[in-house]
């Protein structure tokens, strides 16, 4: 799972740009091969944290993710397509774990 530190470099990195939900689909399907009609871009994740009684993990809140790009390789857009999840980052398919 990308680190928040990772996502902030990318935000603040003045070339950086957001992409609009249509062009972080063109983006997905053209890189990795999806079906436009399955994809949905997710623009928020869940935050969590330990709880320190129980050690276990507790939802907190969500966190803003826009899908953003610098490059092709410096790049990130969270999506779901067919019941699965996902995240694009730095060019690279990586399944996504709420």
């Amino acid at each position: 799972m990308l680190l928040r530190k990772n996502y902030d470099d990318l935000l603040l990195c003045s070339s950086t740009r957001e992409l609009t939900d249509e062009e972080a689909i063109a983006l997905v399907c053209e890189e990795f091969g999806f079906d436009k009609e399955k994809v949905t871009i997710v623009r928020s994740v869940e935050k969590y944290e330990i709880d320190t009684n129980s050690h276990r993990l507790r939802l907190v809140g969500e966190t803003e993710r826009k899908p953003l790009y610098n490059a092709t390789d410096f790049n990130y857009v969270r999506f779901d397509c067919a019941g699965w999840f996902y995240e694009m980052y730095n060019g690279e398919l990586r399944k996504y774990y709420c």
